[in-house]
């Protein structure tokens, strides 16, 4: 596993994933009126986790989810469901190691992964 994903991603990115968990960031969007968002989830639990361990290799495969939604449905609606999105997408890796080369395609850094609050994640 590469160094760089190893310092990358945080202790609590990492226990986020390892606890089946959304990780979020915004994205660039391919149009000015829409807002667009990465998701990061776990698709298998750690066979391993001890409390208070933070190891990337714990995790397995990763599912990236894409889309976006036009930002005047954001504005009016509360909720977003999945007739809303748009360039909607996913991609699995094998393991961390395969992460920021699809972050890399929403313009996204794995630094910014962040909880759902954070981001405003619509779904």
């Amino acid at each position: 596993m590469s160094n760089a994903i190893i310092s990358a991603l945080s202790r609590d990115q990492i226990l986020h994933l390892a606890s089946l968990e959304t990780l979020t960031a915004r994205a660039r969007s391919s149009h000015p009126g829409r807002l667009a968002w990465v998701g990061v989830v776990s698709l298998e639990a750690p066979k391993t986790l001890y409390l208070n361990t933070a190891l990337p290799h714990e995790l397995g495969r990763l599912r990236i989810t894409y889309f976006e939604v036009d930002a005047a449905h954001i504005k009016s609606q509360y909720d977003t469901h999945p007739d809303d999105l748009v360039n909607a997408s996913e991609r699995d890796v094998d393991n961390c190691a395969g992460l920021p080369d699809v972050l890399a395609l929403y313009g996204v850094e794995v630094t910014e992964l962040t909880f759902k609050g954070n981001t405003d994640y619509p779904l």
